[in-house]
């Protein structure tokens, strides 16, 4: 198969310069953010390049095989979403002595890795970013919402949920969501959260019985996490008159209908979401003008230390919210 698959890239690549010949390497065909990724860059490459996909199946031995068959076949640039990122060493020195950039998404090698070759990049968001969206929600709320406040100390008392398949990480977006209310204004404390290892359901009606009235705030590591304490606060009697829960979901992609329906029925107050259409644009932009020999800088991406083009995430609640920019 990868022969295969060698043999047609590189007869690819002799039928004409002007549309380059570009590999995508997903960890997982499975994954939404690799769905949403891989349609974006299917659209943007019809009329300007010619895209090989493979499906690494979450394996990296699977997906170093895989590419053995870009680098066979001559692509001009590829774009990564490694298995597993720590491993990559081998991957870009392959890469280095073909003369083939690499620009890599979601999961980001470590700066080291970057900095071994200056044809390596990165397109993906910041967890910072996530927690201070969630912030920025929370606060938007907080200000016209005085009775949020239910001991009047002018702080916000939140609990965190960790996603319930790992998700991000509980303190960065705690740190994150801390940080961001601080410089609105707001004052903020983390109550003390359960240990890992029960659903979320579990780990909220635990919350609940423990903090009860003193929560005033729920940030989540992932949507799943945030209906499911939608259930535990309902079941503990929350979303009746004056007596509300703000919940704050995290995604990628495009919002799930339960999370817009619970936004709309008031369960859930936002969630904050990576923008996969506006990171798939910038791989594939960052991919093209490497694969034909021009300077990234001119693929019109803010690239930060010459390596990494963060994407801001984007903010989903009753309110509309303006488009990103390039």
């Amino acid at each position: 198969m990868i022969a295969c698959m060698a043999l047609a890239l590189a007869s690819c690549s002799q039928t004409g310069k002007e549309r380059p010949k570009l590999g995508l390497a997903l960890h997982s065909f499975d994954d939404s953010g690799s769905i949403a990724i891989r349609r974006c860059m299917e659209t943007e490459a019809l009329d300007k390049a010619d895209l090989a996909i493979i499906d690494g199946q979450n394996q990296q031995s699977t997906q170093d095989m895989q590419m053995d068959s870009f680098f066979a076949g001559k692509v001009g640039a590829i774009a990564m979403d490694a298995v597993d990122a720590t491993t990559v060493k081998s991957l870009i020195g392959k890469a280095k002595e073909r003369r083939i950039p690499i620009v890599f998404f979601d999961n980001k090698p470590s700066d080291e890795a970057m900095r071994s070759w200056d044809k390596l990049f990165f397109v993906g968001t910041r967890e910072t970013e996530g927690g201070a969206a969630q912030g920025e929600i929370l606060a938007a709320h907080w200000k016209i919402t005085p009775e949020a406040d239910r001991n009047r100390d002018g702080r916000v008392q939140f609990i965190v949920l960790d996603g319930e398949k790992g998700g991000s990480d509980a303190t960065v977006l705690a740190d994150a969501f801390i940080k961001v209310l601080f410089t609105l204004g707001i004052k903020a404390e983390r109550l003390v959260s359960e240990p890992e290892g029960k659903p979320a359901r579990e780990r909220a009606a635990a919350l609940i019985a423990k903090y009860g009235d003193k929560i005033e705030a729920v940030i989540c590591g992932d949507n799943t996490a945030a209906l499911a304490a939608v259930d535990a606060f309902k079941t503990a009697g929350y979303f009746k008159p004056k007596r509300n829960m703000p919940i704050i979901g995290l995604g990628e992609g495009t919002v799930p209908s339960a999370i817009a329906g619970a936004v709309a029925a008031g369960t859930i107050l936002g969630a904050a979401y990576s923008d996969t259409g506006s990171e798939g644009r910038a791989v594939f932009d960052l991919a093209y003008a490497l694969a034909k020999g021009a300077n990234p800088v001119r693929a019109g991406w803010r690239i930060t230390d010459a390596k990494y083009v963060w994407i801001p995430y984007k903010k989903f609640t009753n309110e509309p919210s303006p488009k990103p920019k390039k």
